[in-house]
């Protein structure tokens, strides 16, 4: 019977995300704004910081940077938005594309985890983030590069 049981579940969640993958709302949009903060994450290179502010029910920015020592080295500038039925992820990185934007669609959202896709991008053509709790934030890039696959993981805890 559990078998059962798991399979349906299975089953009515691989129908709930297609149906809603093909449009958004304000309802999966408003979750994202509970990355509203600043978050930091350490590494072996020092400590990347990662800020969103709430622009409307519509809208987020968000910025990744470093400290250097007093200087502010920003990594990137994103937008988070909700378009008609679509919502973006559209970041703009230093020294990429051009300090062009590029965007990535939603195509997934399950509980607090977006997956956002741009088949076109060289690389990431995926990015994922996922609150995982009011403190915890992870963010994933993946995709392929010159026909590997790779990926990176940013975890990230809040700082306020």
């Amino acid at each position: 019977m559990k078998k059962y049981t798991v399979t349906i579940s299975i089953l009515i969640m691989s129908i709930t995300c297609s149906m809603a993958q093909q449009s958004y709302s304000g309802k999966e949009f408003k979750p994202l704004q509970g990355l509203t903060g600043l978050w930091k994450m350490d590494t072996k290179r020092g400590t990347i910081y990662e800020e969103w502010q709430v622009r409307s029910d519509s809208g987020l920015t968000g910025r990744s940077y470093k400290l250097n020592n007093k200087d502010t080295v920003v990594l990137e500038n994103v937008v988070l938005s909700l378009q008609g039925n679509d919502i973006f992820y559209t970041p703009v990185v230093s020294d990429q594309n051009n300090q062009q934007p590029v965007p990535f669609k939603l195509v997934s959202c399950i509980g607090n985890r977006y997956v956002f896709e741009n088949r076109e991008h060289d690389y990431p053509q995926r990015v994922i983030y996922e609150l995982v709790s009011m403190n915890d934030l992870r963010a994933r890039i993946e995709g392929s590069k010159n026909g590997k696959e790779m990926s990176s993981d940013f975890n990230y805890i809040r700082v306020h």
